[in-house]
């Protein structure tokens, strides 16, 4: 910068010490913006109109038949263990939902509950990456029939399955200090209620929460019949290969005990 005589003239110390200041706090308001958003996750049950979740609702006897995880309290970053596409129910994963999920563009009234589940920043990065590896893992499917035999069996366990209140669960059991005292694949959306009652924040309509933005997706898209009946065959064959070789191998691990006790 040059002055009114063509001399050149420097930044004056009071200007730099009041820049850094304002950089500075700027700074610091980021990190504790970003640290604030890191102490909570946000657990939501929901009430959706597919024929599945009614079957869910009527033979679970429950109101509340889904269950999700979000990172932010806007519920931009939801996540659950959900169909990947509107006509395969059994067809599965980790995947990211909207309110179109929800509502599937029939109804304008989707009954939810909000929980904010306090935990650390650690334990934050713990779940977001553990939902990120699931999310990235295509041999993942649903634990059809845990949730099938439900009425008779309570809930099993299979291996790389999950129902969508067992994931939940099981991040809730895994990495917060939530006290899951039954075992996740037992745990019924609407019994996440009576866990985590004490952070309800929210208990009305999805729509009415906030304003949500019309969201893309391949989810409505057309599948053709012979497609939906090639995909449910192969998954429900892998869940009963799953299965049958975990209930074997419990038989066999029961077996060895009874043999060593005798």
């Amino acid at each position: 910068m040059t002055g009114a005589g063509g001399g050149k003239m420097g930044l004056h110390p009071f200007h730099f010490i009041e820049y850094s200041r304002r950089i500075f706090n700027i700074y610091g308001r980021i990190i504790k913006m970003n640290t604030k958003d890191r102490n909570f996750i946000y657990v939501v049950l929901s009430r959706t109109p597919s024929k599945f979740a009614w079957a869910i609702r009527t033979f679970g006897r429950i109101n509340y038949n889904h269950a999700s995880i979000a990172f932010d309290s806007d519920l931009k970053e939801l996540w659950s263990f959900a169909r990947k596409m509107n006509n395969l129910p059994i067809d599965a994963g980790v995947v990211r939902e909207f309110p179109e999920r929800f509502t599937l563009n029939k109804v304008n009234n989707i009954p939810i509950r909000i929980y904010r589940v306090p935990i650390n920043p650690g334990q934050y990065n713990l779940i977001r990456n553990r939902v990120m590896e699931l999310h990235n893992d295509m041999g993942y499917h649903y634990n059809i029939f845990s949730a099938l035999l439900y009425p008779i069996a309570g809930g099993f366990k299979t291996d790389r399955a999950y129902t969508c209140s067992e994931f939940v669960s099981a991040l809730l059991d895994e990495y917060t200090d939530v006290a899951i005292t039954r075992p996740c694949e037992a745990i019924l959306p609407e019994e996440l209620h009576e866990i985590l009652e004490t952070f309800l924040v929210y208990d009305g309509n999805l729509l009415d929460y906030r304003e949500f933005e019309p969201v893309e997706s391949s989810f409505f898209d057309y599948v053709s019949p012979w497609k939906v009946v090639a995909v449910t065959v192969t998954i429900f064959a892998v869940m009963a290969y799953r299965g049958a070789g975990r209930r074997t191998r419990e038989l066999s691990s029961l077996r060895d005990r009874w043999r060593d006790f005798w």
